[in-house]
């Protein structure tokens, strides 16, 4: 006989909402055009399992990340600097729960970059 799931069983790793917003202020700077980017995006709750398992479905988040660029009049070299994740937000985008003796009712997460800072050169010949 068939066991009717729909009202406690959800759709994995898909959260209601989720939405991203981005803008770019350009500027002519020394020779050159200088981009600042700021952007955010929203990710509501999502659970990682058709079954909610409150050790590892994840909170609603929001990450912040940043960009500024130069770029020279004749588009031959390019220098960037750029943050993610700028308020360092802890959020899970994976895991596994081993129940049982095999593993020993393990249970495993994984997490998104942590706030990271880098720098690129360009140069087009």
């Amino acid at each position: 006989m068939p066991i009717d799931l729909s009202g406690s069983a959800g759709f994995q790793n898909t959260p209601d909402l989720t939405g991203a917003f981005s803008l770019t202020y350009a500027t002519n700077v020394a020779g050159g055009m200088l981009a600042i980017t700021p952007s955010v995006s929203y990710r509501s709750d999502s659970q990682m399992f058709e079954f909610a398992n409150p050790t590892l479905d994840q909170d609603a988040y929001t990450l912040y990340n940043a960009s500024v660029t130069w770029t020279s009049e004749n588009d031959r070299f390019r220098l960037g600097l750029h943050g993610l994740n700028l308020s360092d937000e802890e959020y899970r985008v994976g895991g596994y729960n081993f129940p049982g003796a095999t593993f020993g009712n393990s249970i495993i997460g994984f997490y998104g970059p942590p706030q990271t800072f880098t720098a690129s050169v360009e140069v087009r010949f």
